[in-house]
C-alpha cells in the first residue's frame, strides 16, 4: 500500500487540529513539496483539483505515514465525500518525484 501522502491545507505543518496532530504523530515529515494542480476555496478550507495551465503548482508537505492502513481510514473521515484520495506524483525541493496520496476536491 501506497504510505506517502501530499498535504497542502489544514494537515500541514503549524496546524493544531486533532488530524493535523494525528498525522504528524504517525507519520514522518519528507520535506516541503510541490504538485501539478490548483487550489481553490472550498467553503472555509482549501481545496486542490488538477492543474490547467503548465503553471498549475500546489505548495505542499509530504509525509511518510508509518501505518497508512490504520491512518488513511481516519483521514478519509476527516476529508469527508467532498473530497477523493488519489495517488499522484509529487516533487520534492531537491526534485526527487514521489508518488504520494492527495485528497482533491470533487465540487
Amino acid at each position: 500500500m501506497l504510505n506517502r501522502i501530499f498535504v497542502y491545507g489544514s494537515l500541514r505543518r503549524g496546524y493544531d487540529n486533532r488530524y493535523a496532530q494525528l498525522l504528524h504523530a504517525n507519520a514522518t515529515f519528507l520535506g516541503e513539496a510541490r504538485m501539478r494542480g490548483r487550489k481553490v476555496q472550498a467553503g472555509e478550507y482549501l481545496g486542490m483539483k488538477g492543474a490547467l495551465t503548465a503553471e498549475d503548482w500546489v505548495e505542499g508537505e509530504i509525509f511518510e505515514m508509518h501505518n497508512a492502513q490504520t491512518l488513511l481510514p481516519q483521514l478519509d473521515s476527516y476529508e469527508g465525500e467532498e473530497y477523493e484520495r488519489r495517488p499522484q506524483m509529487a516533487a520534492l525541493a531537491d526534485r526527487r518525484e514521489l508518488e504520494c496520496w492527495v485528497y482533491l476536491y470533487l465540487l
